[in-house]
Protein backbone atom coordinates (compact mmCIF):
# COMPACT_ATOMS: atom_id res chain seq x y z
CA UNK A 1 0.00 0.00 0.00
CA UNK A 2 2.80 2.40 0.92
CA UNK A 3 4.60 1.54 -2.31
CA UNK A 4 1.46 2.24 -4.32
CA UNK A 5 0.93 5.59 -2.62
CA UNK A 6 4.53 6.55 -3.30
CA UNK A 7 4.11 5.60 -6.96
CA UNK A 8 0.94 7.72 -7.27
CA UNK A 9 2.66 10.67 -5.63
CA UNK A 10 5.63 10.22 -7.95
CA UNK A 11 3.37 10.23 -11.03
CA UNK A 12 1.50 13.28 -9.79
CA UNK A 13 4.80 15.03 -9.25
CA UNK A 14 5.87 14.16 -12.78
CA UNK A 15 2.65 15.57 -14.20
CA UNK A 16 2.96 18.80 -12.21
CA UNK A 17 6.56 19.28 -13.27
CA UNK A 18 5.68 18.55 -16.92
CA UNK A 19 2.86 21.08 -16.76
CA UNK A 20 5.12 23.60 -15.10
CA UNK A 21 7.73 23.21 -17.82
CA UNK A 22 5.12 23.39 -20.57
CA UNK A 23 3.52 26.53 -19.21
CA UNK A 24 6.77 28.40 -18.63
CA UNK A 25 6.98 31.51 -20.81
CA UNK A 26 9.03 31.16 -23.96
CA UNK A 27 12.31 33.03 -24.10
CA UNK A 28 14.36 34.40 -26.97
CA UNK A 29 17.58 32.55 -27.70
CA UNK A 30 21.04 33.30 -29.03
CA UNK A 31 23.50 30.69 -30.26
CA UNK A 32 21.21 27.93 -29.06
CA UNK A 33 20.96 29.18 -25.46
CA UNK A 34 17.97 30.77 -23.74
CA UNK A 35 18.00 34.33 -22.46
CA UNK A 36 17.80 33.15 -18.81
CA UNK A 37 20.90 30.99 -19.35
CA UNK A 38 22.85 33.95 -20.66
CA UNK A 39 21.60 36.12 -17.79
CA UNK A 40 22.79 33.58 -15.23
CA UNK A 41 26.27 33.87 -16.78
CA UNK A 42 26.49 37.64 -16.45
CA UNK A 43 29.26 38.81 -14.18
CA UNK A 44 29.30 42.03 -12.20
CA UNK A 45 32.51 44.01 -12.11
CA UNK A 46 34.09 44.98 -8.81
CA UNK A 47 32.21 48.28 -8.96
CA UNK A 48 28.46 47.60 -8.84
CA UNK A 49 26.40 47.95 -10.95
CA UNK A 50 28.77 47.78 -13.94
CA UNK A 51 28.59 44.60 -16.02
CA UNK A 52 31.67 42.88 -17.36
CA UNK A 53 31.61 42.84 -21.18
CA UNK A 54 31.76 39.06 -21.39
CA UNK A 55 30.08 36.69 -23.86
CA UNK A 56 26.84 36.80 -21.85
CA UNK A 57 26.60 40.59 -22.11
CA UNK A 58 27.27 40.40 -25.85
CA UNK A 59 24.52 37.78 -26.21
CA UNK A 60 21.97 39.85 -24.27
CA UNK A 61 22.75 42.91 -26.38
CA UNK A 62 22.33 40.81 -29.52
CA UNK A 63 18.88 39.68 -28.32
CA UNK A 64 18.12 43.34 -27.64
CA UNK A 65 14.55 44.56 -27.21
CA UNK A 66 13.26 41.06 -27.95
CA UNK A 67 14.31 40.26 -24.37
CA UNK A 68 11.94 42.83 -22.85
CA UNK A 69 8.79 40.66 -22.45
CA UNK A 70 10.75 37.88 -20.73
CA UNK A 71 12.62 40.38 -18.52
CA UNK A 72 9.37 42.02 -17.39
CA UNK A 73 7.97 38.59 -16.46
CA UNK A 74 11.10 37.95 -14.41
CA UNK A 75 10.60 41.25 -12.59
CA UNK A 76 7.06 40.17 -11.66
CA UNK A 77 8.08 36.65 -10.59
CA UNK A 78 6.78 35.47 -7.21
CA UNK A 79 7.50 32.37 -5.15
CA UNK A 80 4.07 31.01 -4.28
CA UNK A 81 3.74 28.40 -1.54
CA UNK A 82 2.97 25.66 -4.07
CA UNK A 83 6.13 26.44 -6.04
CA UNK A 84 8.28 26.41 -2.90
CA UNK A 85 6.84 23.03 -1.84
CA UNK A 86 7.44 21.65 -5.33
CA UNK A 87 11.04 22.85 -5.21
CA UNK A 88 11.49 21.04 -1.88
CA UNK A 89 10.05 17.79 -3.26
CA UNK A 90 12.22 17.88 -6.37
CA UNK A 91 15.31 18.50 -4.26
CA UNK A 92 14.61 15.37 -2.19
CA UNK A 93 14.49 12.96 -5.16
CA UNK A 94 17.27 11.79 -7.47
CA UNK A 95 15.33 10.14 -10.33
CA UNK A 96 15.46 13.17 -12.59
CA UNK A 97 16.92 16.62 -12.57
CA UNK A 98 14.98 19.81 -13.07
CA UNK A 99 16.03 23.35 -12.29
CA UNK A 100 13.83 25.90 -10.59
CA UNK A 101 14.78 29.55 -10.45
CA UNK A 102 13.65 31.39 -7.34
CA UNK A 103 11.89 34.74 -7.64
CA UNK A 104 14.89 36.48 -6.06
CA UNK A 105 17.22 35.01 -8.67
CA UNK A 106 14.84 36.00 -11.47
CA UNK A 107 14.71 39.55 -10.11
CA UNK A 108 18.51 39.70 -10.08
CA UNK A 109 18.72 38.31 -13.61
CA UNK A 110 16.14 40.79 -14.88
CA UNK A 111 18.05 43.69 -13.32
CA UNK A 112 21.28 42.46 -14.90
CA UNK A 113 19.54 42.22 -18.26
CA UNK A 114 18.25 45.78 -18.07
CA UNK A 115 21.69 47.02 -17.00
CA UNK A 116 23.16 45.49 -20.13
CA UNK A 117 20.42 46.78 -22.45
CA UNK A 118 20.06 50.25 -20.94
CA UNK A 119 18.02 52.59 -23.12
CA UNK A 120 17.59 49.83 -25.72
CA UNK A 121 14.97 48.38 -23.33
CA UNK A 122 12.88 51.57 -23.27
CA UNK A 123 9.86 49.64 -24.53
CA UNK A 124 9.65 48.10 -21.04
CA UNK A 125 8.94 51.45 -19.34
CA UNK A 126 5.09 51.28 -19.51
CA UNK A 127 4.94 47.72 -18.14
CA UNK A 128 7.51 48.39 -15.40
CA UNK A 129 5.77 51.64 -14.43
CA UNK A 130 2.50 49.77 -14.07
CA UNK A 131 4.32 47.17 -11.96
CA UNK A 132 5.54 49.87 -9.57
CA UNK A 133 1.96 50.97 -8.98
CA UNK A 134 0.23 47.59 -8.83
CA UNK A 135 2.68 45.28 -7.07
CA UNK A 136 3.85 45.05 -3.48
CA UNK A 137 6.94 46.65 -1.99
CA UNK A 138 9.57 44.09 -3.03
CA UNK A 139 8.58 43.80 -6.70
CA UNK A 140 7.89 47.54 -6.99
CA UNK A 141 11.46 48.30 -5.90
CA UNK A 142 12.84 45.68 -8.31
CA UNK A 143 10.88 47.40 -11.09
CA UNK A 144 12.30 50.79 -10.09
CA UNK A 145 15.84 49.38 -10.13
CA UNK A 146 15.25 48.13 -13.66
CA UNK A 147 13.78 51.47 -14.73
CA UNK A 148 16.87 53.20 -13.33
CA UNK A 149 19.00 50.91 -15.49
CA UNK A 150 17.02 51.97 -18.57
CA UNK A 151 17.83 55.64 -17.95
CA UNK A 152 16.29 59.14 -17.79
CA UNK A 153 13.38 58.25 -20.06
CA UNK A 154 11.84 56.56 -17.01
CA UNK A 155 12.05 59.77 -14.93
CA UNK A 156 8.23 60.40 -14.83
CA UNK A 157 7.73 57.06 -13.08
CA UNK A 158 10.21 58.00 -10.34
CA UNK A 159 8.55 61.37 -9.80
CA UNK A 160 5.17 59.65 -9.51
CA UNK A 161 6.64 57.08 -7.10
CA UNK A 162 7.52 59.94 -4.70
CA UNK A 163 3.87 59.86 -3.69
CA UNK A 164 3.64 56.06 -3.43
CA UNK A 165 1.71 54.86 -0.38
CA UNK A 166 4.59 52.53 0.55
CA UNK A 167 7.31 54.51 2.34
CA UNK A 168 10.13 52.20 1.23
CA UNK A 169 9.12 52.54 -2.42
CA UNK A 170 8.91 56.30 -1.99
CA UNK A 171 12.31 56.40 -0.26
CA UNK A 172 13.97 54.32 -2.98
CA UNK A 173 12.52 56.56 -5.68
CA UNK A 174 13.76 59.69 -3.89
CA UNK A 175 17.29 58.34 -3.58
CA UNK A 176 17.44 56.83 -7.08
CA UNK A 177 16.62 60.21 -8.63
CA UNK A 178 20.11 61.31 -7.58
CA UNK A 179 21.57 58.87 -10.13
CA UNK A 180 19.92 60.82 -12.96
CA UNK A 181 21.91 63.94 -12.08
CA UNK A 182 20.80 67.18 -13.73
CA UNK A 183 18.22 65.27 -15.81
CA UNK A 184 16.18 64.87 -12.61
CA UNK A 185 15.63 68.61 -12.10
CA UNK A 186 11.90 68.28 -12.93
CA UNK A 187 11.60 66.31 -9.68
CA UNK A 188 12.82 69.20 -7.49
CA UNK A 189 9.36 70.66 -6.59
CA UNK A 190 8.05 67.26 -5.48
CA UNK A 191 11.25 66.49 -3.55
CA UNK A 192 10.93 69.81 -1.69
CA UNK A 193 7.37 68.91 -0.75
CA UNK A 194 8.62 65.58 0.64
CA UNK A 195 11.07 67.40 2.90
CA UNK A 196 8.37 69.64 4.34
CA UNK A 197 5.76 66.90 4.75
CA UNK A 198 4.80 65.25 8.04
CA UNK A 199 6.58 62.07 6.95
CA UNK A 200 9.83 63.75 6.05
CA UNK A 201 11.88 61.91 3.42
CA UNK A 202 15.57 62.22 4.27
CA UNK A 203 16.69 60.66 0.97
CA UNK A 204 15.05 63.62 -0.75
CA UNK A 205 17.50 65.93 1.05
CA UNK A 206 20.52 64.10 -0.36
CA UNK A 207 19.11 63.98 -3.86
CA UNK A 208 18.29 67.70 -3.79
CA UNK A 209 21.91 68.35 -2.84
CA UNK A 210 22.99 66.47 -5.96
CA UNK A 211 20.51 67.83 -8.51
CA UNK A 212 19.52 71.20 -7.01
CA UNK A 213 21.32 74.54 -7.05
CA UNK A 214 22.85 76.90 -4.52
CA UNK A 215 19.51 78.60 -3.77
CA UNK A 216 18.86 75.56 -1.54
CA UNK A 217 21.90 76.20 0.68
CA UNK A 218 19.86 78.12 3.32
CA UNK A 219 17.47 75.16 3.59
CA UNK A 220 20.32 72.65 3.91
CA UNK A 221 22.05 74.88 6.50
CA UNK A 222 18.91 74.86 8.59
CA UNK A 223 18.53 71.08 8.26
CA UNK A 224 22.18 70.63 9.29
CA UNK A 225 21.34 71.97 12.76
CA UNK A 226 18.59 69.39 13.25
CA UNK A 227 19.98 66.10 14.57
CA UNK A 228 17.26 64.19 12.68
CA UNK A 229 18.49 65.51 9.33
CA UNK A 230 22.10 66.55 9.97
CA UNK A 231 23.70 63.57 8.21
CA UNK A 232 21.65 64.13 5.06
CA UNK A 233 22.05 67.90 5.08
CA UNK A 234 25.82 67.56 5.50
CA UNK A 235 25.90 65.48 2.33
CA UNK A 236 23.63 67.92 0.49
CA UNK A 237 25.89 70.85 1.40
CA UNK A 238 28.95 68.87 0.31
CA UNK A 239 27.49 68.73 -3.20
CA UNK A 240 26.86 72.46 -3.46
CA UNK A 241 29.18 75.37 -4.32
CA UNK A 242 31.65 77.45 -2.27
CA UNK A 243 28.84 79.22 -0.39
CA UNK A 244 28.08 75.92 1.37
CA UNK A 245 31.49 75.89 3.09
CA UNK A 246 30.52 78.59 5.63
CA UNK A 247 27.57 76.74 7.24
CA UNK A 248 29.59 73.51 7.32
CA UNK A 249 32.55 75.22 8.95
CA UNK A 250 30.28 76.89 11.50
CA UNK A 251 28.76 73.51 12.42
CA UNK A 252 32.20 72.15 13.37
CA UNK A 253 31.80 73.78 16.79
CA UNK A 254 28.22 72.62 17.39
CA UNK A 255 27.63 70.92 20.74
CA UNK A 256 26.10 67.84 19.05
CA UNK A 257 28.66 65.28 17.93
CA UNK A 258 26.43 64.07 15.10
CA UNK A 259 26.27 67.56 13.61
CA UNK A 260 30.05 68.01 13.94
CA UNK A 261 30.65 64.66 12.22
CA UNK A 262 28.27 65.57 9.37
CA UNK A 263 30.05 68.90 8.89
CA UNK A 264 33.47 67.24 8.91
CA UNK A 265 32.41 64.74 6.23
CA UNK A 266 30.74 67.49 4.23
CA UNK A 267 33.98 69.46 4.07
CA UNK A 268 35.99 66.51 2.77
CA UNK A 269 37.67 67.59 -0.47
CA UNK A 270 37.14 64.33 -2.33
CA UNK A 271 33.43 64.24 -1.48
CA UNK A 272 32.97 67.86 -2.53
CA UNK A 273 35.02 67.74 -5.73
CA UNK A 274 34.04 64.38 -7.29
CA UNK A 275 31.25 64.03 -9.84
CA UNK A 276 29.84 65.53 -13.04
CA UNK A 277 30.91 69.14 -13.54
CA UNK A 278 33.38 68.99 -10.64
CA UNK A 279 37.17 69.02 -10.39
CA UNK A 280 37.40 65.22 -10.19
CA UNK A 281 35.38 63.00 -12.51
CA UNK A 282 35.73 59.31 -11.73
CA UNK A 283 34.68 57.11 -14.67
CA UNK A 284 32.96 54.82 -12.17
CA UNK A 285 31.20 57.67 -10.37
CA UNK A 286 27.68 57.09 -9.12
CA UNK A 287 25.42 58.88 -6.68
CA UNK A 288 25.34 55.74 -4.53
CA UNK A 289 29.14 55.55 -4.40
CA UNK A 290 29.61 59.18 -3.36
CA UNK A 291 26.97 58.65 -0.66
CA UNK A 292 28.89 55.63 0.63
CA UNK A 293 32.11 57.62 0.68
CA UNK A 294 30.46 60.46 2.61
CA UNK A 295 28.98 57.97 5.09
CA UNK A 296 32.42 56.43 5.65
CA UNK A 297 33.95 59.88 6.20
CA UNK A 298 31.20 60.69 8.69
CA UNK A 299 31.70 57.37 10.49
CA UNK A 300 35.44 58.05 10.70
CA UNK A 301 34.81 61.51 12.15
CA UNK A 302 32.40 60.06 14.71
CA UNK A 303 34.91 57.37 15.70
CA UNK A 304 37.63 59.94 16.27
CA UNK A 305 35.28 62.02 18.41
CA UNK A 306 34.34 59.02 20.54
CA UNK A 307 38.02 58.10 20.91
CA UNK A 308 38.75 61.59 22.20
CA UNK A 309 35.72 61.61 24.49
CA UNK A 310 36.67 58.23 25.98
CA UNK A 311 40.00 59.71 27.05
CA UNK A 312 38.30 62.87 28.30
CA UNK A 313 34.75 62.12 29.60
CA UNK A 314 34.14 65.83 30.22
CA UNK A 315 34.12 66.39 26.46
CA UNK A 316 30.83 64.46 26.16
CA UNK A 317 27.87 66.77 25.71
CA UNK A 318 24.17 66.25 25.49
CA UNK A 319 22.56 66.47 22.08
CA UNK A 320 20.37 69.57 21.85
CA UNK A 321 16.72 69.17 20.92
CA UNK A 322 15.84 69.24 17.21
CA UNK A 323 15.12 72.66 15.81
CA UNK A 324 11.91 73.37 13.97
CA UNK A 325 12.06 74.08 10.26
CA UNK A 326 10.68 77.22 8.72
CA UNK A 327 8.42 76.78 5.75
CA UNK A 328 10.44 76.37 2.56
CA UNK A 329 8.28 76.22 -0.53
CA UNK A 330 9.49 75.45 -4.05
Amino acid sequence: MNLRKCFIIFLALLLVIAAFQFLRPTEPTYNGRKLSQWLSDLEYSSVYPSIVANDAAIAVRHIGSNAVPALVKMVRAKDFVFKLKLMELVAKQSFFKISFTSADDQHAQAHAGFLVLGSAARSAIPALSETVESEGEEIAIVALRCLLAIGPESLPTFIKALTNSNTRVEDYAAFALGEFGSAAKPAIPTLLLKINSMNQNNSAIRTLGEIGDDTLIPLFSQLLLNTNTAADAGFALSRRGPEAIAPLTSALTNSAGLIRAAATAGLDAYVRETGPGRKRMDNEYSFARINCLYNLKMLGASSRMYAVSSRNPRSLTNTPPSTSLEEFSP
